[in-house]
């Protein structure tokens, strides 16, 4: 009765360190579909700072020639008294000078939105990172109680072993 006892003990024993190791290879799966999901968010961040980064170039450079033509239109305002072509200049710089802040605007619009996808990203790549270190976790919990079963099992396959010894001694 208690080689049968061993016997079942071994198989519920086997069954355990299965369901252990299949759980830790699930676990193993999902820690790299996680990586591989932070890898993406990453380039995706990286992605639009870059483009955020050619945005602010081009937005200085939008600033500098709104001061330029401002400079154009403050001296063409001192000059004045040249007459119609002074104000044929002044109307050229004013209209350039409104393309100018046009453009500016639409970029700046653009880095406002971009700015907002940078944040969305940083967000999901803060869930990743969180989700991440839970599955790292959840993966060292299976490990170590896949060793403990192990342990459990030789225990009971070395009392297995000694209960077939006396069962070979007493027949």
């Amino acid at each position: 009765e208690r080689i049968m006892e061993s016997g079942r003990a071994w198989q519920t024993a086997e069954r355990r360190a299965e369901a252990q190791s299949k759980e830790v290879c699930d676990a193993v799966k999902t820690v790299a579909l996680y990586r591989q999901r932070l890898e993406t968010a990453k380039h995706a961040l990286h992605r639009r700072q870059e483009e955020l980064c050619k945005e602010d170039q081009e937005t200085v450079a939008i600033e500098a020639k709104i001061h330029r033509r401002e400079q154009e239109v403050a001296a063409i305002v001192g000059s004045l008294g040249r007459g119609p072509e002074v104000e044929q200049a002044l109307e050229h710089a004013t209209r350039a000078s409104e393309e100018v802040h046009d453009r500016l605007r639409t970029c700046q619009r653009c880095t406002s939105g971009k700015l907002e996808e940078v944040a969305v990203l940083s967000g999901k790549r803060q869930d990743f990172l969180a989700r991440f270190s839970s599955a790292e976790h959840a993966l060292e919990t299976h490990e170590s109680d896949v060793g403990r079963w192990k342990a459990r099992l030789q225990v009971v396959q070395e009392s297995v072993d000694q209960c077939e010894d006396r069962c070979c001694l007493l027949e």
